[in-house]
């Protein structure tokens, strides 16, 4: 049996790269675009699914993290330091350059912010009741792909051309 202490193959920094995240957040972000795809459009934007908005924050989450460890930003201080919230990660990813690549307009900063609060919290994975006031779907979306691009060009991705991003 396995304990926390001892290596995973993700807590690896040879195994860990910055392309590598970058292209598994290219495929959560296609996922998610799937997902909502299936939605009928009159109720995408009122009814964005929680796994839909999970997949999305996935892969803001590791496009971010990709540009950090691009960075230096090791992987300890990732997990320590920034956890899942989507906001430290951009945060930081800006001090560092980031904005170079991607800049959100003020609609995609609010829609990631709301995603946040529901995200870093685990609330698009486990039921809590209530209401919850999801982002807006356009607004997330547009957000993301400027993120993921940014991310790709940041890193220097090979493949930039390849990124499933509308």
């Amino acid at each position: 049996m396995k304990t926390r202490q001892q290596a995973v193959p993700h807590d690896d920094p040879e195994r860990t790269t910055p392309f590598g995240m970058t292209r598994f957040a290219n495929d959560f972000f296609l996922a998610a675009l799937a997902v909502v795809d299936r939605i009928p459009a009159p109720r995408r934007e009122a009814l964005a699914p929680g796994p839909a908005l999970y997949l999305i924050g996935h892969s803001i989450e590791l496009a971010s993290k990709a540009y950090l460890i691009h960075k230096g930003v090791s992987l300890e201080t990732l997990r320590k330091k920034h956890g899942h919230s989507l906001h430290r990660s951009m945060k930081k990813a800006n001090e560092l350059g980031f904005v170079e690549f991607a800049r959100l307009d003020p609609a995609e900063d609010c829609a990631l912010q709301l995603l946040d609060s529901l995200y870093a919290t685990k609330q698009l994975e486990y039921i809590v009741t209530g209401f919850r006031r999801n982002p807006p779907l356009t607004d997330l979306q547009r957000a993301a792909a400027k993120i993921l691009r940014g991310a790709a060009l940041g890193v220097g991705y090979p493949r930039v051309d390849l990124i499933g991003v509308p």
